[in-house]
Parts: C-alpha cells; sequence; structure tokens
C-alpha cells in the first residue's frame, strides 16, 4: 500500500481543511481512518504521534528548510528513514553530517526536489542500509562519556561534601 503522510506543524482546522481542499477525495485525516477507502494521502491530524508514524515510511520530507528552522531530521533516520530538507539548514550539523554521509538529501525547487525523490526511490535499500551503519557508528555516547567520567582525576581543590 502506498500512500503519502502529511504531518503539518499547525494543525488548526483552517489549515487541515486547505490541505484537505488540496487533495480533494484522495485525502483523509488520520482520525477518520476507520472510514479508510483507499485514499493516497493521511493527513496527521494530531500532535504527539510523528515518531511513531515514520516507522510506516520510506522517505521523510522534513520542514523548516525554507525557513532555518530545520525540524528533527534524527527522528526519522532512526527508523532508518532518509530524509529531504530545504537549503537554509546551516544551523544544524546534523544535516551537513547526512549531506555528507548520503543518507539526506536538500533541494531548493520543484525541479531538485524531484530528482532527489527519484533517486532516493531507486536508492532506497542502499541509503537504508547507510543510514543504519550511520546510527550504529554514532550509538554508545553514554558508555563513552561514563568511561571517560571513571577515567578522569579528581582534583583535590573540587568541593566536597
Amino acid at each position: 500500500m502506498d500512500f503519502i503522510l502529511i504531518a503539518p506543524h499547525d494543525i488548526s482546522e483552517k489549515h487541515l481543511y486547505e490541505i484537505e481542499a488540496m487533495y480533494g477525495d484522495q485525502c483523509i485525516r488520520l482520525s477518520e481512518l476507520g472510514h479508510y477507502t483507499n485514499e493516497k494521502v493521511i493527513l496527521i491530524d494530531c500532535i504527539g504521534l510523528l515518531h511513531q508514524v515514520y516507522q510506516l515510511g520510506s522517505i521523510a520530507l522534513i520542514g523548516g528548510g525554507f525557513t532555518g528552522n530545520l525540524h528533527n531530521i534524527l527522528e526519522p533516520a532512526a527508523y532508518g528513514i532518509p530524509v529531504l530538507f530545504g537549503p537554509k539548514h546551516s544551523k544544524f550539523p546534523e544535516a551537513q553530517l547526512f549531506l555528507t554521509k548520503g543518507i539526506g538529501q536538500t533541494f531548493s525547487n520543484e525541479h531538485e526536489l524531484l530528482d532527489n525523490l527519484i533517486i532516493m526511490i531507486r536508492k532506497n535499500a542502499l541509503i537504508r542500509g547507510k543510514i543504519e551503519d550511520f546510527m550504529k557508528a554514532q550509538s554508545g555516547a553514554t558508555e563513552r562519556i561514563i568511561a571517560n567520567l571513571l577515567n578522569t582525576p579528581v582534583h583535590s581543590d573540587a568541593p566536597s561534601n
């Protein structure tokens, strides 16, 4: 089953209606999924579920990349989902790392979005493998911090209880 999940930042009734109007009868709200009739667009109309919804995806288009307020790209990556985002991501070092590692792509216009989307569809399994390798390489920070703290000498001028 192929469908698009849209999780808008603004879930006001007015904004949800505007999104529904763009997709017509091909759109259904998540809260109405009990009446699903094979719509191609599922509109997330509540907050707090996005991290769970990523499990269903194969590619994530992350918002905020055109305003300089990029949303979380690590969340979908935790589920092995390649990410696409806009060009204003300089304040987010993980975005540059994703680009360097080939597990994320940026776009500035519709043409670049479509080109990168096609690449991600064609190379989805390869990119997912890279994401898994990347996440494994990044894991274990807590253990490294604790080991470092345990191997750091305590100074005699440190306050004591």
